[in-house]
């Protein structure tokens, strides 16, 4: 089995969240996106990312709310909370 870079996964998960929350609430987070995921910032600018969507993030169907939360834990570094 092939392993997944962890900035690689972290930009999956995120993305995975974009895509799957709902349009009912927007709140700009001021991201700057890396110029490439392998780029050596990602890391972290996904982390902080993460950090700041936590305490704000809702979602009214909650299967859909525990597996964004989950991402949003893992890519936040909060692995026991995940």
């Amino acid at each position: 089995m092939t392993r997944i870079p962890l900035a690689i996964l972290q930009c999956l998960l995120l993305w995975m969240l974009a895509l799957g929350s709902s349009g009912v609430y927007a709140q700009e987070f001021q991201f700057q996106a890396p110029a490439a995921v392998a780029d050596a910032a990602t890391p972290a600018l996904m982390r902080d990312l993460a950090l700041r969507v936590l305490p704000v993030y809702k979602e009214a169907d909650s299967a859909r709310y525990l597996a964004n939360l989950s991402a949003l834990q893992m890519v936040a570094g909060d692995y026991p909370a995940a």
